[in-house]
C-alpha cells in the first residue's frame, strides 16, 4: 500500500523569483558556450557533479583525481571506485533522459543506487538495490553531526510506492526544477537504501532536470554547487524534516535552497564559458598557428584541473590518446605548457607564459576569473 509524504510549500517570493530568473539564465549560460566546445562543457559538468556528489559523502579526491577515475580504469581504491561507479551513474542518466519512454520507478532507482555501490567494500555495498532492513540516520559527513533521523524500515516499501506516484504529478503540476527538488528531498527523506542515498537523491535529481532540459544540455553542474554549500544543504535537509522523519513536511527551506544553487550552478557555466571565451581569443591572438579547438579544451583544463594527463586531455578533448600526445607536444615546444614526471605518472601543467596569458585576458576584460 503506498504511503504518501505530503511536502506543503509557502509562497516564498525568493523562490518564485528564483523560478521566474532560471530560464533567461540558462539561455544566457547556452550561448556563451562557443561554438565546438558543447561536449566539452558537458564532459567538466559530469566531472564537475561527481565530484561534488561524493566529496558531500566525505570523498576526499581532488578535481583532477576524480576526472581520472571517472575513466573507468577498474580502479580498487574505495574512493576511486566510488568516483568511477558515480560517473558511470552520470553517464547512464544521460542516456536515460535522451529516451523520452522512460519513466521514473522502483527498478530504476534501484538501478541508480545499484551502480553507485557497485564493487564497494562493507556489507552495506552487498545490499546495493535492496530496501533497508534496518534504522536510518543522516550524518554531515564533514562536521560528524547528526542531522535526521529516517523512517521505521517497514514503511520503505509504501513510501517508495506513494514516491513513484507522486513524481509524475509533481511534473504535470509544479516548475520541473521544483519537481526535481521534490523527488531530491523525498529520497532522502525515505532513505530506502542502507548507503549511497544521497548520490541516488541527486543522481534522480539530475536526471528530472535533463529530462525537461532544465540542465543547459548537460552542461550545469548541479551537485558541485551543492557541495559549495555543504552546510546550507543539510541545514535546508534538517529545518525542512525535522530531526526525524515525518508525513507531513513543509519543504520551503529545501526547495528554497536546491532551486538557489541550481540559479548559481547556472551562472557558473556562464562566467566559465565567456571566460574561455576571452582565453581562446588571447591564444589564438599570440599563437594563431598553433591554436585550434582541441587544444584549447586542453589549456582550459589544465587551468582548471591543474594538470592533465594524455587519457585526461583525450577524455576531455573528445580525441585519440595519439592526437592528445601530439597537441601537448605541440603546446610544450611553443611553451604553454610542461612535462612533469616520467612514464606513466607523468603530467602536463600550464607554464609562467601561458598563466601571465590567462591573466592578462581577465585583466583586459574587467572581470575577475572563474
Amino acid at each position: 500500500m503506498s504511503i504518501f509524504l505530503t511536502i506543503a510549500a509557502d509562497h516564498d517570493p525568493q523562490l518564485s523569483e528564483q523560478l521566474a530568473e532560471l530560464p533567461r539564465l540558462r539561455a544566457l549560460a547556452r550561448n556563451a558556450v562557443p561554438a565546438g566546445f558543447e561536449q566539452y562543457f558537458r564532459r567538466r559538468a559530469q566531472v564537475q557533479s561527481v565530484h561534488g556528489s561524493v566529496s558531500i559523502e566525505g570523498n576526499p579526491l581532488d578535481l583532477q583525481t576524480v576526472q581520472l577515475a571517472t575513466l573507468d580504469l577498474g580502479f580498487t581504491d574505495p574512493h576511486r571506485r566510488e568516483a568511477s561507479n558515480t560517473g558511470r551513474a552520470y553517464r547512464l542518466i544521460r542516456r536515460l533522459a535522451a529516451d523520452p519512454d522512460v519513466r521514473i520507478d522502483e527498478g530504476l532507482l534501484r538501478l541508480l543506487n545499484v551502480t553507485v555501490l557497485d564493487g564497494m567494500p562493507g556489507p552495506a555495498a552487498q545490499r546495493a538495490g535492496q530496501w533497508r532492513s534496518s534504522a536510518a540516520m543522516v550524518i554531515n559527513i564533514s562536521t560528524r553531526q547528526f542531522v535526521y533521523t529516517g523512517p521505521p524500515a517497514e514503511w520503505v516499501p509504501g513510501l517508495l510506492a506513494g514516491l513513484i506516484e507522486q513524481i509524475p504529478r509533481w511534473q504535470d503540476q509544479d516548475h520541473p526544477e521544483i519537481a526535481a527538488a521534490k523527488a531530491h528531498f523525498s529520497l532522502v527523506s525515505i532513505h530506502p537504501f542502507a548507503d549511497g542515498n544521497g548520490r541516488s537523491a541527486r543522481l534522480l535529481a539530475d536526471l528530472m532536470l535533463a529530462q525537461t532540459d532544465c540542465d543547459a544540455d548537460g552542461m550545469i553542474a548541479l551537485s558541485e554547487s551543492i557541495f559549495a554549500r555543504q552546510a546550507e544543504y543539510y541545514r535546508s535537509l534538517q529545518e525542512s524534516q525535522g530531526p526525524a522523519f515525518s508525513e507531513h513536511v513543509n519543504a520551503t527551506p529545501f526547495l528554497r535552497f536546491h532551486t538557489d544553487a541550481l540559479v548559481e550552478a547556472t551562472r557558473v557555466l556562464e562566467r566559465s564559458a565567456t571566460a574561455l571565451q576571452r582565453r581562446q581569443l588571447a591564444l589564438s591572438t599570440q599563437h594563431p598557428a598553433v591554436m585550434n579547438t582541441r587544444r584549447m579544451i586542453g589549456l582550459n583544463s589544465i587551468l582548471e584541473f591543474g594538470q592533465v594527463t594524455t587519457a585526461s586531455y583525450a577524455d576531455l578533448a573528445g580525441c585519440a590518446q595519439t592526437t592528445a600526445f601530439k597537441d601537448l607536444a605541440a603546446l610544450v615546444e611553443v611553451g604553454l605548457v610542461r612535462r612533469v614526471g616520467r612514464g606513466k605518472s607523468s603530467a602536463y601543467e600550464l607554464t609562467d607564459l601561458a598563466t601571465s596569458l590567462f591573466i592578462s585576458s581577465e585583466r583586459n576584460s574587467g572581470r575577475p576569473d572563474e
